[in-house]
């Protein structure tokens, strides 16, 4: 079933919001079984949606817009699908009635330009929306059954979960999907590249790669028709991945670079973080494990500080831990260096790098670099 997705709004258009929503969607739709094929992203101009409604319409079998169904005069969407679809708004009683309803118990006033949301195109029928005042849409157009959802996230995902999901799951066409990603540390997109490619050119499992700062996701995609059969198609590729990428698979799926640190930890072990113009990154990423082996970290501010090593080894002393890691990050005129500091037990390790990186990137990739660091260190030396 090919499925396309139009998100709508001139705040993203203008970067001035992140598009969350396309990303939604797509993993309930997958989940479901089903996938999104293209996705476009169009302000809120009537003949711009108009537009691209109408070319998708005649290319997909599934079209769901999201946004565009506000009262104000920039949300379009209801008369850009009418167009579209060569078709008059037509006017609901029934709908005013219950938008008159929600408005009232809420005791909240309503504007007359909220009677708007009460027109649906000509055939179409309303999708209920529990959580706000919009309805969504639904009807064919085109060869494509479209839906169009308020792009509201909450309003969305219910919408998404509790109408579209059952209309698509009687229309039929879904397989059970799965996915499986292998986070890599130590190799670039390049290197793991020459050593799964023959993957990545394969259509079930379907392995694509996502670099981040420091680190690689290898994401395997399996579907068959049912539970087994969507996992038996991972299986294939996972273990001669693994076999691949040996020594360099840092964990799989929802585990975390600064959890799998302190899971390394020795049995008593304890880790304390010190930190230099990151914003406390490090020590965020550390307690937002719950782990009882991080005591806690120290953020500097000011100049840099050339006895940053001596700043860790007192902080450890301090706090009375076994094991302590800090990251400094200074600026020049060639970018962002980082200086990373490793202890642990009686071992010292110092690490540097260079960051030709926005400063947010920069630090980010300075963190992950001396977590990576400490991971592999850990896992060297598991008894230290």
């Amino acid at each position: 079933m090919n499925i396309e997705l139009i998100v709508i709004g001139s705040e993203l258009t203008a970067g001035a919001i992140v598009d969350t929503n396309t990303q939604t969607i797509a993993r309930m739709l997958r989940d479901s079984g089903f996938e999104v094929q293209r996705v476009a992203v169009v302000g809120d101009n009537l003949e711009q949606i108009t537009a691209v409604v109408r070319e998708a319409a005649d290319r997909a079998d599934v079209l769901i817009t999201t946004g565009g169904l506000g009262p104000t005069v920039d949300d379009p969407t209801r008369e850009a699908v009418a167009r579209a679809a060569g078709v008059e708004l037509i006017f609901h009683p029934e709908l005013w009635k219950a938008i008159r309803a929600r408005f009232a118990r809420l005791n909240r006033p309503i504007s007359g330009n909220n009677r708007q949301q009460a027109f649906l195109p000509a055939g179409a029928e309303a999708l209920p929306n529990p959580y706000g005042t919009a309805p969504g849409i639904s009807m064919e157009i085109g060869r494509a059954l479209l839906f169009a959802v308020p792009g509201v996230p909450g309003e969305m995902k219910a919408m998404i979960r509790e109408q579209v999901l059952p209309l698509l799951a009687k229309r039929g066409g879904g397989e059970v999907i799965h996915t499986r990603t292998i986070h890599v540390v130590g190799l670039g997109e390049s290197q793991i590249d020459d050593r799964i490619g023959r993957w990545e050119r394969s259509e079930n499992p379907a392995a694509g790669l996502a670099a981040h700062a420091g680190m690689t996701d290898v994401r395997l995609t399996g579907r068959g028709e049912d539970e087994a059969g969507a996992w038996a198609a991972i299986a294939a590729a996972e273990q001669d991945i693994r076999s691949a990428l040996e020594g360099h698979i840092l964990g799989i799926d929802g585990e975390t670079l600064a959890g799998q640190v302190l899971r390394c930890l020795p049995a008593g072990a304890a880790l304390a973080s010190v930190e230099c113009r990151t914003g406390g990154m490090l020590a965020g990423v550390l307690s937002r494990e719950g782990s009882e082996s991080f005591c806690g970290g120290l953020v500097l501010t000011g100049t840099e500080r050339e006895d940053f090593p001596a700043v860790v080894g007192q902080w450890r002393i301090e706090r009375q831990v076994t094991h302590a890691v800090g990251v400094t990050l200074q600026q020049d005129a060639d970018g962002f260096r980082s200086d990373g500091v490793l202890l642990i037990g009686e071992s010292a390790q110092q690490i540097r790098q260079r960051f030709l990186l926005p400063q947010e990137t920069a630090i980010e990739g300075s963190v992950n670099t001396v977590l990576i660091a400490l991971w592999k260190a850990l896992k060297q030396f598991p008894s230290g």
